[in-house]
């Protein structure tokens, strides 16, 4: 049973720091505990708040409700096909450090989609995407507890409805689903996406004709830190006000390069940041 805490200071687990609490808060480490606090929040009618990084959440002010974080962890080869690996993946493993287990194993495919910030549990909900790669080309399946039932189900791609920088859960299947763990299909013996411009002009800067996947990496996380510092957890909402560029999403990811004049006036963009309060 997880333990539930009253009145928790959410400053530690949002990139921005703000120091909005919640008026209860819980890790979840397993299905089970998942399982046990979406219960907990449904026999007391609170709302849910599901926390990963916390890299684009908002808090205006306190939460009245429960705030599950997700600390599941694993990181599993299912099967290795001809043309594919299948990895599942909990949830709550950060984002970038898949992309850099991947790379320690071999598996090739989310190379340009490093420096994310977040969680894997997240990237599905944004269908994160960065130089010239989206999550759908390389999702199998996931895993989640349906709140409805209690019981986890199992979604394949087409029950995702993804589109660009979008799914179902942006479209409020987020409060039915809770998500476990994600299932990718990584590609065997297909050359790394390095066609985008960026990645391309810093390989030919390096002199490298044909790139691996560490290449491409190399070359994502060089552009992705310089362009925007914001996606670091040590980054403050000062260091956010001097950074010429951002990402804003509705979803624990980030969506698109906007610049930040442009955004900060565009009531559209403004009003996709997930705000909670």
């Amino acid at each position: 049973m997880p333990a539930f805490l009253e009145n928790v200071s959410l400053k530690p687990f949002n990139t921005f720091g703000l120091d909005a609490r919640a008026a209860y808060f819980t890790r979840c480490t397993d299905t089970a505990e998942v399982a046990q606090a979406v219960a907990f929040s449904r026999e007391r009618g609170l709302k849910r708040l599901v926390l990963g990084g916390g890299s684009n959440i908002l808090l205006t002010g306190d939460f009245k409700g429960l705030v599950l974080r997700i600390e599941t962890r694993g990181i599993e080869l299912l099967a290795t096909e001809p043309a594919a690996h299948l990895v599942r993946v909990s949830a709550g493993e950060n984002w970038h450090g898949l992309v850099m287990h991947a790379l320690s194993q071999g598996w090739t495919g989310l190379e340009n989609l490093a420096l994310i910030p977040g969680t894997v549990g997240a990237a599905p909900v944004q269908n994160i995407g960065a130089y010239g790669v989206e999550l759908d080309s390389l999702f199998d399946s996931l895993r989640a507890l349906d709140v409805q039932s209690g019981a986890p189900v199992t979604l394949r791609r087409a029950d995702c409805g993804f589109a660009y920088r979008d799914s179902i859960f942006k479209r409020g299947a987020l409060d039915r689903y809770v998500i476990l763990d994600v299932t990718f299909r990584l590609p065997r013996g297909r050359p790394p996406e390095a066609g985008y411009a960026d990645v391309r002009k810093w390989l030919e800067a390096q002199a490298i004709t044909t790139p691996g996947a560490s290449d491409v990496a190399n070359a994502v996380s060089r552009f992705a830190a310089k362009s925007c510092p914001i996606r670091h957890r040590s980054a403050t909402p000062a260091a956010f006000s001097r950074t010429p560029w951002f990402r804003a999403s509705s979803s624990p990811a980030w969506l698109e390069h906007f610049p930040t004049s442009s955004a900060t006036r565009n009531p559209t963009i403004r009003s996709s940041w997930r705000q909670v309060g």
